[in-house]
């Protein structure tokens, strides 16, 4: 799961380096900003990506539903403040996905791009082949509940 977090981060970072994307960001042309993060986002798998400002609010999105990526980013916000780049799994759209943070800087940071990229049944076969185990991801239903959650994998 860690190699994975880090080749996404790294796919993620390739997007936040790009001199197009920032040259974008800097004229604040929403169009561009949006169709870079659909066309870099679908080259290396990721199914819903996002810009956020400095202050991790939702500037701009290729997502349908907005509002779903609001809890993961604060999520990722608080480790990301830290360490400077985030991942992590959450149910985006009901299905489960591997989220990763990354800063664009130009060179101090200027905003940070958020992909989010859906867990398949082959990350489940894998992990059962090298341990044997079987995979469950468990989500809370709400606070004290628990619902488990096996969509895709």
């Amino acid at each position: 799961m860690d190699r994975k977090a880090q080749a996404l981060v790294d796919g993620a970072r390739l997007l936040a380096a790009d001199y197009g994307f920032r040259s974008a960001l800097s004229s604040d042309d929403a169009d561009t900003i949006e169709s870079v993060l659909a066309n870099h986002g679908a080259r290396i798998g990721a199914t819903k990506a996002a810009l956020l400002a400095t202050d991790f609010q939702l500037r701009s999105t290729t997502t349908a539903q907005p509002r779903d990526l609001v809890p993961v980013a604060a999520r990722l916000a608080a480790q990301a403040a830290v360490s400077g780049q985030a991942s992590a799994i959450a149910l985006l759209a009901g299905r489960p996905h591997q989220a990763v943070l990354v800063p664009v800087k130009a060179p101090v940071v200027i905003g940070w791009v958020l992909m989010a990229f859906p867990l398949e049944a082959q990350l489940a076969a894998d992990m059962h082949s090298l341990s044997g185990l079987n995979l469950t991801l468990m989500s809370r239903a709400a606070p004290g509940g628990r619902a488990t959650h096996r969509a895709g994998l």
